[in-house]
């Protein structure tokens, strides 16, 4: 179901562009489906829309902490900052 949310969320992240969660989780998608590069170009966008934005502390969820691991993990490999 990665494909899937990788084609929903690409979608969203440009109809809402300012929504940065969606991107957050189009990185991991993409990352989880072996697309790195897309990966990268998705966490580029994200930081034209938020030249700030950083991936933070593992946060308080409902998600599991191994999810919540490789989704960092994601975020990292795709170079967004600290």
């Amino acid at each position: 179901r990665d494909e899937e949310a990788v084609a929903v969320l690409h979608r969203a992240t440009h109809e809402l562009p300012a929504v940065k969660w969606m991107h957050r989780h189009l990185i991991h998608a993409l990352t989880r489906v072996g697309r790195l590069v897309d990966a990268r170009a998705a966490a580029a966008r994200l930081l034209r829309y938020d030249p700030g934005h950083r991936i933070g502390p593992l946060p308080a969820t409902n998600y599991t902490q191994e999810l919540n691991e490789d989704r960092h993990h994601a975020l990292r490999a795709a170079g967004l900052p600290e």
